[in-house]
């Protein structure tokens, strides 16, 4: 009877360690967990996109995308020249950082895209009138829990693999 007891014991003693360590892991991942928000803005300065880390941990960028009415346009400045070009019908002056393959501190902002010249400005605004601009972003904790990011949507996914 008592080795019973000891047996009864000491099992129930390792599942209150396995639930106290699930605990302890689901902690440690919430204690980073990164929330990138992208941002639109127009206003007297110009026209900036842009990406912020609302989060507690850092967020590991892995995809990050300009869509377009619905058309998604990679984060790569020659994909973004060719089409600013082929839609306000002339080169854009713009000032430009890439968001991919970037880690992102708590409370850090990327200004992605930033448009401040009158006459780019002025054209852009003509150009976007009756489209719809979005961006689309995939990012990582250090754990490597992700989550992709689409306008106000967030869902978590496995990768940010294509």
């Amino acid at each position: 009877m008592v080795a019973l007891l000891a047996v009864i014991i000491g099992l129930c003693t390792m599942f209150v360690y396995i639930y106290q360590a699930r605990i302890m892991s689901k902690q440690l991942h919430a204690s980073v967990w990164p929330y990138l928000e992208t941002n639109y803005s127009e206003g007297e300065q110009g026209v900036e996109l842009s990406v912020e880390n609302k989060g507690i941990g850092p967020a590991k960028v892995r995809q990050f995308y300009v869509i377009l009415d619905g058309v998604p346009h990679r984060d790569e400045k020659e994909k973004l020249d060719s089409l600013l070009t082929s839609f306000i019908g002339e080169n854009a002056s713009y000032d430009y950082t890439n968001v991919i393959n970037r880690v992102l501190k708590p409370g850090e902002t990327v200004s992605f895209l930033k448009f401040t010249d009158p006459r780019t400005l002025k054209k852009l605004d003509s150009a976007l009138k009756g489209h719809r601009v979005e961006m689309e972003v995939c990012f990582c904790s250090v754990y490597d829990d992700c989550w992709r990011k689409r306008g106000a949507s967030i869902e978590p996914c496995d990768t940010c693999d294509e």
